[in-house]
């Protein structure tokens, strides 16, 4: 069975992102609030941003990690929103990967998700030159999570093609090292779907699930405009894909994640009770079938 849950950036208005055609909303929360927020769903897991965590606020993280000791569901530490590694280029943002990678290792993540591109650096350079660049940043994260048996995923961040990712994930051939195979944002770099699925569906070990109306978007534009609806209300083949990933035995996290919303009167809250209705729903018929 899959363990469905919702990522933290659904929420990204709440910890003070706009998106484009976004309005403010009245409340900011942190992240203790957000746990608080979802608590009610019963989540098989949660994903969490660190970007949206204030890690200078000493007492405050201390008092999350608290929590996230005593979780009962599979947790996913995310890291790299919005633009990760920037292709190898930022050693900084390097050395923050690894601080937030010891973090989760200390709150016995299940999951530490990493980006290493975004949508603002789609086709900049050829991929032969992203791919030496990290690597060597990629096999140090590799080395430390055989060494601590942690599962670390890459996601495919709409910077990049699905062959740059199979090419990195059979370069470095370590089960504790695989992908968070986000639906939506192969449709945003112009793949399909069922593509992705065959060529790195070996490696998933966790999933990130949207939806897009696409009618006025450009996919193969990936930085452009992608406004997200509820599960099952878009145009995406999330059926397919969702039985794609029941006939490969994935059992892991599949965590709803908003962008901005199509409607604007529609709240986070609405959209992810209709997502989560779509996703249990799909399970049952997986499990009936």
């Amino acid at each position: 069975m899959f363990k469905i849950g919702i990522e933290s950036y659904s929420y990204h208005r709440y910890f003070g992102e706009l998106r484009f055609g976004e309005s403010p909303v009245d409340k900011k929360i942190t992240m203790i609030e957000f746990l608080d927020l979802v608590s009610s769903y019963k989540l098989s897991s949660v994903g969490l941003q660190t970007c949206f965590i204030d890690f200078k606020d000493i007492s405050f993280v201390n008092e999350l990690s608290s929590l996230l000791l005593e979780k009962e569901y599979n947790l996913v530490i995310s890291w790299g929103h919005p633009s990760g590694l920037e292709l190898g280029r930022n050693e900084d943002a390097f050395k923050d990967l690894l601080s937030k990678m010891s973090w989760a290792q200390e709150l016995n993540a299940d999951h530490f998700r990493i980006v290493i591109d975004s949508p603002k650096l789609w086709n900049i350079e050829p991929n032969k030159e992203t791919i030496t660049r990290v690597m060597p940043m990629l096999s140090t994260i590799v080395e430390i999570a055989n060494e601590n048996e942690m599962n670390v995923s890459i996601e495919n961040h709409g910077g990049l093609k699905m062959e740059v990712y199979y090419k990195i994930l059979k370069s470095i051939g370590s089960d504790n090292f695989g992908m968070t195979f986000d639906i939506g944002n192969f449709i945003r770099t112009g793949e399909k779907i069922e593509d992705a699925l065959k060529l790195l569906g070996d490696y998933i070990k966790v999933v990130h699930i949207k939806d897009f109306v696409l009618n006025g978007l450009k996919p193969g534009e990936p930085d452009g405009w992608w406004p997200t609806v509820a599960l099952g209300h878009g145009d995406l083949p999330l059926k397919n894909a969702l039985f794609s990933l029941h006939k490969r035995n994935f059992e892991g996290p599949v965590l709803i994640e908003l962008m901005a919303s199509l409607n604007n009167k529609e709240s986070e809250n609405e959209i992810i009770k209709k997502s989560l209705d779509f996703l249990n729903e799909q399970q049952t018929l997986h499990q009936l079938g």
